[in-house]
């Protein structure tokens, strides 16, 4: 499986299949800086949900409106509340222009509480070496250390998610609860509520998971910006395309797309490459993605699959 898997990355790990995914928007953003790519990131992952089409369009409409410098833009709108108003923004799905609002004033309060603690500086090269471990042992709600061996403090929504040493749903949760913190209750409807997601129960976090993969991983496409968490402990962002090719690869014996599902997926993974599982993600997804995999045997498309000698529909058609 490993060879058959490695040489999908080879394949689709590749500049001219960028164009499929949110990540795109992302490299394309003419932001330079870590801290304004940093939210860039987090706008296009957790909008990254609905037609692709709706999500393009929306999304380009809010990065345009916040300019080249988001991050600096947000904090201004966090200081003077009434610079922004609702009327103003787009709206998307179950989001209303109110819930735009509040999560651009949250966001910009998050990042102003960050640079006060001396984090987020903005001048970070993404070098150094990562220092988390996944592995779930407790440690106190903060990052260790002034740098989390990055080399400069952390970016601000790093600096969000908690201690190194805490395992990546923890951390995902950590990081729920602190953004919901600054938001009145009056304040948190379902449209924003669905938007970050909630921090209790069994939901696959699939938006955040996905943010954490751009963030944390070195290599293409990947942005590799974040060193307090480690490649080792992500989970896969669990949709419906990597529910599917988990059980058709034997990733998964589960039938729910929950986060059970996706932590089976990312052992699945780890047991080919420890140290970077998600490698796989992209690759893996894209056939689902591009349209070229339905999760089921289809007689024109199957046998010239790249997965075809390790898939189970192809293995239970020709046995």
């Amino acid at each position: 499986m490993k060879d058959v898997l490695n040489r999908l990355v080879d394949q689709y790990n590749d500049t001219r299949y960028l164009s499929s995914d949110p990540l795109e928007l992302v490299h394309r953003h003419p932001a330079k800086i870590p801290e304004d790519r940093e939210v860039v990131a987090i706008l296009c992952a957790l909008f990254a949900y609905g037609r692709v089409n709706s999500i393009r369009s929306f999304l380009k409409q809010l990065l345009e409106f916040l300019g080249d410098s988001p991050a600096t833009e947000l904090v201004r709108f966090a200081s003077e509340r009434k610079r922004l108003s609702s009327g103003s923004l787009p709206y998307y799905r179950f989001q209303s222009q109110a819930d735009i609002r509040a999560i651009l004033l949250r966001l910009g309060e998050m990042i102003a509480e960050s640079r006060a603690q001396g984090n987020g500086n903005g001048n970070g090269n993404g070098n150094g070496n990562g220092n988390g471990n996944g592995n779930g042992n407790e440690g106190s709600a903060g990052t260790d250390g002034p740098d989390n061996g990055r080399g400069t403090p952390p970016l601000p929504m790093e600096s969000n998610f908690g201690s190194p040493h805490w395992n990546t749903e923890r951390r995902i949760a950590f990081f729920q609860s602190r953004f919901l913190a600054g938001i009145p209750p009056q304040d948190q409807s379902p449209g924003l509520l669905h938007w970050i997601g909630q921090s209790e129960g069994n939901g696959a976090r699939k938006r955040l998971c996905m943010f954490l993969r751009w963030m944390v991983r070195r290599s293409y496409p990947d942005l590799g910006l974040y060193r307090s968490f480690s490649a080792a402990g992500l989970v896969v962002p669990l949709d419906v395309h990597m529910g599917r090719i988990g059980q058709n690869l034997g990733l998964t014996s589960r039938k729910t797309r929950d986060w059970k599902m996706a932590a089976q997926i990312s052992a699945g993974l780890a047991r080919l490459d420890p140290e970077d599982p998600l490698k796989y993600d992209f690759a893996l997804t894209r056939p689902g993605i591009l349209g070229k995999c339905s999760g089921s045997y289809q007689k024109e498309v199957c046998p010239r699959c790249p997965l075809r000698s390790i898939c189970a529909q192809s293995r239970a058609f020709f046995t």
